[in-house]
């Protein structure tokens, strides 16, 4: 009976949830795994589990801020704009090399990620389960009424359960090895930086990417190349080209990151303009559809409406300009 229950785990269901950009592009849908209740409550006990093995021995690095408790965004962006800020305040040049990974949570290969959760003391009963629920496992599509055949799924960390992102977590763990500039990762998001004003710091940099393009290639997991981005900062900048995988990366001046704006001169008039007009449609959609101008009820619209709603910093900086404006004089009379 457990092993007839354990293979109905591992036959999900997806359903394609837009990611952004135009719904019209198939590019921008991304699979999220519909799984039974049963499943994810004792996927829940397992990561649990497996997380407190993990922090207690000290082996996710620093540089990771993503599914982690008391890490998030916020602390992904105050670190890498502490430290640039800094770096361009002193007069250095720094470069900032954005990475994507090609369709990263299913991509994962589920023998090197296995590999992976074994180096990190997981075994016994508990490896084997991983391994029981990993392998083997078959999917279809779901639009509507209309269903797909079932396929063999021999790749990938099923989005939309729970133990997913702790595995993704700890595939991509060792990206930061020997490397010698610092990186940041939210999850898949990846940024690596540091100053370049001297052909020795220039020369760390482009060492770094090649280590990089090595683990990539390594542990399969590929770097989309057309959607990586460098932004130089600070004066006299070398401005040097980068290459992954013999393909030259696209310089920018600015660059949107975790919902942020990063621009090349570190102001934030672009990002506030952004902000600003998404409150002012906010607005507009409550001045519509309400006919109270109460305070309570507008500022209980406006949070509702955004720090719930919204992701990332984007709903934070949203929330702030709805609720302490003055405009709320004038904007809904």
């Amino acid at each position: 009976m457990y092993t007839h229950r354990l293979e109905t785990f591992k036959c999900n269901s997806d359903i394609q949830g837009n990611k952004g950009g135009k719904r019209s592009d198939p590019g921008n849908y991304r699979p999220v795994s519909l799984t039974p209740h049963a499943c994810k409550i004792l996927e829940s006990i397992i990561k649990d589990s497996l997380f407190i093995h993990l922090i207690e021995h000290d082996m996710l690095n620093k540089s990771q801020h993503g599914f982690l408790s008391k890490r998030s965004c916020f602390t992904n962006l105050l670190s890498f704009f502490e430290k640039v800020n800094g770096w361009v305040d002193e007069g250095k040049a720094v470069d900032v090399v954005y990475l994507d990974f090609r369709k990263a949570f299913d991509t994962v290969p589920h023998k090197r990620l296995l590999l992976k959760i074994k180096s990190c003391g997981i075994s016994g009963l508990v490896y084997n389960w991983i391994h029981t629920w990993l392998i083997g496992r078959k999917q279809r599509v779901t639009l509507g009424v209309n269903q797909s055949d079932w396929v063999d799924v021999t790749s990938g960390v099923p989005q939309g359960s729970v133990l997913g992102p702790l595995f993704f977590l700890i595939f991509i763990n060792d990206l930061d090895e020997d490397l010698v500039n610092l990186i940041l990762k939210f999850a898949d998001d990846t940024k690596l930086f540091g100053k370049v004003g001297s052909a020795e710091l220039l020369e760390s940099m482009h060492r770094d990417l090649e280590l990089l393009s090595e683990w990539s290639k390594t542990w399969g997991l590929e770097f989309n190349v057309d959607k990586c981005k460098v932004i130089h900062f600070g004066r006299d900048n070398p401005n040097s080209v980068y290459a992954i995988n013999d393909k030259t990366v696209k310089v920018v001046t600015e660059e949107k990151d975790l919902g942020v704006i990063v621009n090349q001169d570190l102001k934030v008039a672009n990002q506030c303009a952004v902000a600003v007009k998404a409150a002012n449609r906010t607005l507009g959609l409550i001045k519509r559809t309400f006919s109270s101008r109460s305070k309570y009820i507008i500022v209980a619209l406006c949070k509702s409406l955004t720090f719930y709603s919204q992701p990332g910093v984007q709903r934070v900086l949203k929330c702030r300009y709805l609720i302490f404006s003055s405009k709320f004089s004038y904007v809904l009379p």
